[in-house]
């Protein structure tokens, strides 16, 4: 059997302008969209909110989510109970 592969990729699409206005929109929302550092000022607090796709548990798995926070140098992790199926 035998296999052949191609050195050339398919053609080019144009260029988009940096200066797009549309472009600039999409990257200022996914930069806004993605977690970003954020300092917090001693004996203050900051909120967020973190957002992903559907999340597939296996029969037998545990319905929880672990997130860790890195916050000073150290490192904290929080278990959170995931809502079942609707």
């Amino acid at each position: 059997m035998g296999t052949s592969v191609s050195a050339h990729g398919p053609p080019r699409a144009a260029a988009t302008k940096v200066d797009d206005p549309k472009l600039q929109q999409q990257i200022a929302d996914l930069s806004a969209a993605i977690l970003q550092p954020v300092p917090v000022a001693p004996a203050s607090a900051v909120g967020g909110q973190v957002v992903t796709q559907k999340i597939k548990f296996g029969r037998k798995e545990e319905r929880s989510l672990r997130v860790a926070v890195e916050f000073n140098g150290e490192q904290h992790e929080f278990t959170f109970a995931a809502q079942g199926e609707r």
